[in-house]
């Protein structure tokens, strides 16, 4: 009796999810990008080598675009997540800040050491002169008590 049970429970268990839906989203890629006009096209690949190789094409042309990770819904191929991966005008942009900051990181480091190197020098001819002013006073000192 308690395996017909288990029996039951395993065949109910099998009806609840029909076969051959996974009930999984589809994963394809999706290339957007701007014509000569201002309108935005869009290509979708389901290998993201081709549109890898698409979206680097498109970079490599000048225009800026986009390589999204699309999910669809298995059922009525509605988009159920859009996930942006790669954007060349983000990369533009972080590219032309760090080059900025590493400019100004770079004058920066070259106004400091010639600071240093000036201040170093101060304090190295204060030092001497006070050692050659000491040496002058004990000189006199000792002129002074000879005679």
């Amino acid at each position: 009796m308690l395996s017909e049970n288990q029996d039951k429970d395993e065949n109910e268990d099998r009806s609840i999810t029909p076969e051959g839906d996974s009930g999984e989203a589809r994963k394809m890629w999706l290339i957007e990008w701007k014509n000569a006009f201002g309108k935005t096209l869009t290509e979708e690949k389901y290998d993201y080598t081709e549109a890898l190789s698409i979206f680097e094409d498109k970079v490599a042309s000048g225009r800026d675009a986009i390589l999204y990770e699309v999910q669809k819904s298995p059922h009525d191929s509605s988009i159920v997540k859009k996930t942006p991966i790669l954007n060349s005008v983000k990369a533009q942009q972080r590219r032309r800040a760090e080059s900025d900051s590493t400019k100004h990181e770079i004058q920066t480091k070259w106004r400091t050491k010639w600071i240093n190197k000036v201040s170093s020098l101060r304090y190295r001819i204060i030092i001497l002169i006070t050692v050659i002013g000491v040496l002058v006073l004990v000189i006199s000192l000792i002129d002074v008590l000879t005679n």
